[in-house]
């Protein structure tokens, strides 16, 4: 079990507030808080998820996912939460990402760690520039894919070159970020293929981090987005508490 024995980007000042907290509660973007089309039929560029064009008019009108919305929003009023957005997007969107989460009243810090000096420094030029904007009082911290793949501890392939696919990111974040005392961790995520990775990684937290094992964590919720099937739907989600003897 991991017993707080945090790397570098963990004992500075910018300790994650999940280490703070006994709840935590992490957010999907796209599909899960946001409703992104795919790429259209009529885009001509490259790197769809890479490119502001799918969070910008014509191709995205602004619209999210409601409930969800007003999950983050009560996550971010628990005094005894760490609400987190962790999104396979890349940093280079981000600033198109936090502006759909601030027109939201959800307002993030995006956390790069110290072994990433090169975007921790675009970072600051955008917000210099007035490109991205971040308020000192942030509810919520943001992690996005590849801001960490810096760090010596990161999943490799087997030819030695950073994991870069979406679960080996977020299962990376989410173990850094629990701790002995957490008591209850939630997920909202939409993608079908993940779930059950998502229901194992639960069983495997439980079992780690569980009375038995010496922590505090007796609770694991899994809360599966189904978004809309037509614009301008409702999106329906399915609650779904992991326990033991579960099948993934």
């Amino acid at each position: 079990m991991q017993r707080l024995n945090f790397n570098t980007w963990l004992e500075n000042e910018n300790m994650p507030m999940a280490h703070k907290k006994t709840k935590l509660v992490i957010f999907d973007f796209d599909g899960t808080l946001a409703n992104v089309p795919e790429r259209h039929k009529d885009w001509a560029g490259k790197d769809w998820w890479g490119h502001p064009d799918s969070l910008s008019q014509p191709y995205y009108n602004d619209e999210v996912n409601h409930e969800v919305v007003k999950a983050f929003q009560a996550a971010n009023a628990d005094p005894d939460a760490a609400a987190i957005l962790l999104t396979g997007r890349r940093g280079i969107i981000s600033p198109s990402v936090r502006r759909v989460l601030r027109s939201n009243d959800l307002h993030g810090k995006r956390i790069i760690p110290d072994s990433n000096r090169h975007l921790q420094q675009k970072h600051a030029e955008n917000l210099k520039a007035g490109h991205d904007e971040e308020r000192k009082d942030y509810s919520h911290e943001e992690y996005y894919a590849g801001d960490h793949n810096t760090e010596l501890d990161y999943p490799q392939t087997p030819k030695g070159k950073p994991d870069g696919t979406t679960l080996a990111h977020k299962f990376y974040v989410i173990r850094k970020l629990i701790h002995e005392y957490t008591e209850s961790v939630e997920f909202w995520e939409d993608r079908e293929d993940h779930i059950p990775s998502f229901i194992k990684l639960g069983l495997d937290l439980l079992n780690e981090y569980g009375v038995k094992n010496g922590g505090h964590l007796n609770s694991v919720m899994l809360h599966r987005v189904y978004p809309p099937s037509v614009k301008g739907g409702q999106s329906y989600i399915q609650h779904i508490p992991i326990k033991k003897g579960m099948v993934y």
